[in-house]
């Protein structure tokens, strides 16, 4: 008798999902939540090392400004524009400081870290 050969399947190779990209819009929400949740170390990973230097100054003195906030609220965040590694999103804030309260409007420029696979912040300018 002649024997059948045998045909081995070829596997298929498993392949990792891609964990899927925050947007951007949303990647805002969640700093300013995570400023809400005084999650201060958190927040401050979001931000560039040139957003860290040059326009939060230092994490004392971020920390000592928003331990001066008592809430941060998002009225309205739209993406102005979003490519691959860079993002431009227009927000509407509102600080509780104790009674007093001040809105204002931003530009975030946000830049993809590709090595920690987030958004993080890297300019705000006041509309």
């Amino acid at each position: 008798p002649k024997a059948t050969p045998t045909v081995t399947p070829t596997p298929t190779p498993t392949v990792t999902p891609t964990p899927a990209k925050l947007a951007p819009d949303q990647a805002v929400r969640d700093y300013y939540s995570m400023i809400n949740d005084r999650q201060f170390q958190n927040a401050w990973q979001d931000l560039t090392p040139r957003f860290q230097s040059d326009q939060a100054k230092g994490y004392g003195s971020f920390t000592d400004w928003w331990r001066t906030v008592d809430k941060v609220l998002v009225s309205r965040v739209r993406v102005v524009n979003a490519e691959k590694n860079f993002a431009i999103v227009d927000i509407e804030l509102t600080y509780q400081q104790g009674k007093k309260t001040s809105s204002e409007s931003l530009r975030i420029n946000l830049v993809w870290n590709a090595s920690s696979e987030k958004w993080q912040i890297n300019e705000t300018n006041r509309q």
